[in-house]
């Protein structure tokens, strides 16, 4: 679990407490009903998703199982393969009757 989460996410960590509550910080994110929460963000800081650690809990602890699936349901998604997703565009392309522009550049 810990390899999928470095891999796919950089854990930023925030304090939350009664002497330090980050007021301004978490105006940008919808209201939290308790505390440990997670904010998944994308890599430009947009936020995608606000979820509460107790779905994700057994014990003491983290489920493996349920927290390996939001981690996954959440990961960046995966690079396309250019190759299949040109054959994907030409099928189209021809069905539509149209033309296919290219276009590359940075992912974003």
């Amino acid at each position: 679990m810990a390899a999928h989460l470095n891999k796919n996410y950089l854990l930023m960590k925030v304090n939350y407490s009664n002497e330090n509550p980050n007021k301004s910080f978490l105006k940008a994110y919808p209201k939290v009903p308790a505390y440990p929460h997670f904010f998944v963000l994308d890599s430009h800081g947009k936020f995608l998703h606000s979820q509460g650690t107790a779905e994700l809990e057994e014990g003491r602890g983290y489920d493996e199982k349920v927290f390996l699936a939001f981690l996954t349901k959440w990961q960046p998604k995966a690079k396309k393969d250019a190759e299949k997703v040109l054959a994907a565009g030409l099928r189209r392309a021809r069905g539509e009757k149209k033309k296919v522009l290219v276009h590359l550049g940075a992912p974003t």
